[in-house]
């Protein structure tokens, strides 16, 4: 397949699921470090915190492998096409810098906006707290909407405007 006349082939696929493979190896080996008797009790005895669990694993799994290797291919793509880039020691944190400001606006837009908004985008991860349980993996349990508009829409917008060269962007 040939998006913006750049060939999408398994070294792209690849390129693009090694960053998800590398933070599901990162989660799993946080969570194992974490998982005590006292989490085992509370897992195995409430059904509410088995179903809320799984959900946080079912997205994990949907924004890591469904939504993020388009995302990542298609900036990919992009940059592959590009005549003019930044160095590294530009474009690096300008895109640290342009990811983590939009990140933060989109953050504090989500708790402070409209009820409905801070429902569609947050809630959700708002539900692993004190009272229920908070694990690594929640630090990535999100909605597609909120993957989509703070996190990966900084990262592309930060990505389109600082110009790293394309292997800049390669995390094996």
């Amino acid at each position: 397949m040939i998006i913006f006349e750049q060939q999408v082939d398994s070294a792209l696929i690849w390129e693009s699921l090694s960053a998800i493979i590398g933070t599901v190896i990162l989660i799993i080996g946080l969570e194992f470090l974490c998982w005590d008797h006292e989490w085992h009790e509370k897992l195995m005895k409430r059904k509410d915190i088995q179903k809320l669990y799984l959900s946080a694993i079912r997205q994990n799994l949907l924004a890591g492998f469904i939504l993020g290797p388009p995302a990542y291919a298609i900036v990919t793509c992009f940059l592959a096409l590009q005549n003019s880039y930044q160095p590294w020691f530009v474009s690096i944190p300008g895109v640290l810098f342009v990811q983590s400001g939009l990140y933060g606006i989109a953050h504090y837009w989500m708790h402070n906006s409209h009820k409905r908004i801070y429902a569609t985008f947050h809630k959700y991860h708002h539900q692993f707290n004190e009272t229920t349980f908070v694990r690594p993996i929640t630090a990535n349990a999100v909605t597609i909407a909120e993957l989509l508009v703070p996190y990966q829409l900084p990262l592309v917008a930060g990505t389109l405007l600082c110009q790293p060269l394309r292997m800049t962007c390669f995390v094996p």
